[in-house]
């Protein structure tokens, strides 16, 4: 297996595939002197960054979308949409991803809470 270029692990991160801890762990042997740790900011330190950066995104997500969607807020939104700009490698996330869904209902929650207020 030929390991992904810098390029290849952006391209990945855009397109929402996985970096898997294996991918990580196989980046950190090739990467790394004998015994030693791989240079910052080499391709491992890129991967590892992506991976972590994923894992918090699906918690965030998990977190979130577990919630009534009558209880979605703005702030929820924000915080959903960062997280997965982050997972994307800082690509704003398209119009049908996960935090645009969870924006939208937070914007109908707050018209909806507006013309309450206005009855």
């Amino acid at each position: 297996m030929t390991l992904p270029t810098k390029d290849e692990l952006h391209t990945k991160a855009v397109s929402g595939e996985e970096i898997t801890e294996g991918l990580v762990n196989e980046l950190t042997k090739d990467e790394a002197p004998e015994g030693g740790n791989p240079p910052a900011g080499g391709v491992a330190a890129m991967a590892q960054s992506i991976h972590d950066k994923q894992v918090h995104f699906k918690a965030v997500a998990s977190e979130i979308t577990s919630k009534p969607e009558a209880e979605l807020t703005k702030a929820d939104a924000s915080k959903l949409m960062s997280a997965e700009s982050r997972a994307k490698d800082g690509i704003r996330p398209p119009k049908d991803s996960t935090s645009a869904h969870v924006q939208s209902v937070a914007d109908h929650n707050v018209q909806k809470l507006a013309q309450t207020k206005l009855d």
